[in-house]
């Protein structure tokens, strides 16, 4: 293993490895907004606050030791911030309006939350985006597509609370998505089921398997 392995420490579980640093990207994002559009409630979350700080693991799921692909994709990430970033945009926001959109057609025009917060944002704009969305945990997999490394930025959403968002990424493609840790512990299935998820929730502009 090389140098950058040092940086990850055994968690209270002892089988994965975790460094928590600060975010290398979506440094702006914070879960301010939730709609919940099966209650239909909206609520201004009295916690939110902006963290800088993410934990990163890298697993060893195919048991053959740290790979040089998890560096690579941990290099790959912190230099290529803003396609990244644009494609996860691009990918979170279909469900993220989408949620809005059926979160409106359940709540009344009185609703006092929504009277108080409905000007003071653009809600049609994917900017909002990063004000229902905060970055938690990235993972590093020693599994690899056409010798790039994959790993997945896993989201709080304020769409689903109860289990978030994980993108599985290859560089600046997104995968596929699925709620938090989806993607861990899958060993050499991982591929297999990430294309399961594509045929039946594929966006254009996503790396087809």
């Amino acid at each position: 293993m090389t140098a950058f392995f040092d940086n990850f420490k055994s968690d209270d579980w002892d089988d994965r490895i975790v460094w928590k640093t600060e975010a290398p990207l979506f440094v702006d994002a914070q879960l301010i907004y939730e709609f919940n559009s099966l209650r239909g409630v909206i609520t201004k979350n009295p916690r939110s606050r902006r963290t800088n700080r993410v934990d990163v693991y890298a697993h060893n799921q195919l048991e053959n030791g740290y790979q040089r692909y998890q560096e690579v994709a941990w290099k790959y990430l912190t230099t290529r911030v803003d396609s990244i970033e644009r494609a996860v945009t691009k990918k979170l926001w279909l469900d993220c309006h989408d949620n809005f959109n059926r979160c409106l057609d359940s709540i009344s025009d009185t609703d006092r939350t929504w009277k108080s917060i409905r000007s003071r944002e653009n809600w049609n704009d994917t900017s909002v985006l990063r004000k229902q969305i905060a970055l938690a945990d990235i993972s590093l997999f020693d599994t690899e597509l056409n010798g790039h490394g994959l790993f997945t930025l896993d989201f709080a959403v304020g769409w689903d609370e109860e289990h978030g968002v994980s993108v599985l990424m290859c560089r600046n493609k997104v995968i596929a998505t699925s709620s938090c840790a989806d993607f861990t512990c899958r060993g050499d299935s991982l591929l297999d089921h990430a294309k399961c998820i594509q045929n039946c929730n594929y966006t254009e502009g996503d790396l087809r398997l």
